[in-house]
């Protein structure tokens, strides 16, 4: 599913990147050198946003610091979002144990600017430990699914609705 930010959507993501990029900066936080961190978390915020919005979030861009495995919830559910650049194709975490979140869901940029964000699919924790390998994509190793291997976001959405809509 494709999500459109607004400018406004854009700017705020834009400021919340510069933020946490100071913070990552004075925490000493690294990002394994495989792009420049601006770009990074101006990548990871856009997803979040995108997220956030396709499934009507209460949630904040400009929440600043290394957050602890969830990026936001709907309801009891935690929600970890990863997001990559246009070629990405694997949900990754370095480490099975990284995965914290009830969920995570993957996106990435789309659009012929990249002014859009592709969301992708979704992987509960336990099926990401059955389904994951490891693997070496030249920044050491990481584990991973392909995108095809994902659920469909709609499944998500219907599954998190449902629960909502029982209390």
């Amino acid at each position: 599913m494709i999500v459109n930010l607004t400018k406004a959507e854009e700017s705020v993501c834009k400021q919340a990147s510069n933020a946490r990029y100071s913070f990552a900066r004075t925490a000493g936080l690294n990002n394994q050198n495989v792009v420049n961190r601006t770009d990074l978390d101006l990548l990871g915020i856009r997803g979040e946003m995108a997220v956030a919005k396709l499934f009507d979030l209460d949630w904040t861009a400009n929440t600043i610091g290394h957050d602890d495995g969830m990026d936001m919830w709907f309801d009891d559910c935690s929600i970890d979002v990863k997001t990559g650049f246009d070629n990405a194709r694997m949900l990754l975490f370095r480490t099975q144990e990284k995965f914290k979140a009830d969920v995570a869901i993957f996106c990435r940029q789309s659009g012929f600017e990249n002014e859009s964000i592709e969301v992708v699919g979704w992987i509960s924790r336990e099926d990401f430990k059955f389904k994951s390998k490891k693997m070496d994509l030249g920044h050491g190793d990481s584990w991973g699914v392909e995108d095809k291997y994902l659920n469909k976001i709609e499944v998500l959405w219907k599954i998190l609705k449902q629960k909502q809509l029982k209390k």
